[in-house]
């Protein structure tokens, strides 16, 4: 079950969106090893559902799993039967939300104008997706979000970067995630996991400077 304070204590999302033949063992153990907690499958990678199957089978007992990129709430039934502990979308979807809700699974909405954030938490979202946060301004978007809305709980995704993270926070945000800037395709092609791993604890170290 996902429970948002714990999430809190560690308030980094790992966001794995893979190609054909992903390695997607490798990449949990390297999540595993570098001390991240929560992570996420992005829903359209290809074979999503077998991954979270052997994935949630393998790793639960180490990492809380949710699946992304969630459309429909067909799709949000499928991933929550077959293991998803929450669940993460790229927008404003409000029946995704009730249906979470009705199955005690968590849900970070995605939402971006300040009536999209707070009808979704006002619907009872967990925290706010803000994508893509790079292009609608960056920590200065959150800083002028956290003025009205400095009840809810901020998720900052796209565009975090090592160097960012301490702005983001500082304006408001209450977690960040990452995704290709540390699951780079080089890296995973080449069967680099070590560099991946390096760039988890590098990542997960800056977070806990603001927890």
């Amino acid at each position: 079950m996902f429970i948002l304070e714990k999430f809190l204590r560690l308030p980094v999302l790992g966001i794995v969106r893979g190609e054909d033949n992903f390695p997607m063992e490798d990449a949990f153990n390297v999540a595993v090893e570098a001390g991240l907690k929560h992570i996420e499958i992005a829903l359209n990678t290809p074979n999503a559902f077998e991954h979270l199957e052997k994935m949630h089978a393998k790793f639960s007992k180490f990492l809380c799993i949710g699946v992304g990129t969630v459309l429909s709430v067909d799709d949000c039934k499928k991933v929550i039967d077959t293991g998803a502990q929450y669940i993460v979308t790229p927008s404003y979807m409000p029946e995704l939300i009730d249906y979470c809700r009705e199955k005690n699974t968590g849900i970070f909405a995605g939402a971006l104008t300040p009536t999209e954030v707070f009808n979704a938490w006002e619907r009872g979202a967990d925290m706010i997706k803000v994508f893509p946060s790079f292009s609608c301004g960056g920590p200065e978007y959150f800083k002028a979000l956290n003025g009205p809305f400095n009840q809810i709980k901020f998720l900052a995704v796209g565009g975090i970067r090592l160097n960012n993270i301490k702005d983001y926070f500082k304006a408001g945000a209450s977690g960040v995630a990452f995704g290709s800037s540390i699951f780079k395709k080089e890296y995973i092609r080449q069967k680099d996991f070590n560099l991946i791993k390096d760039g988890i604890v590098s990542f997960v170290e800056e977070v806990m400077k603001f927890v």
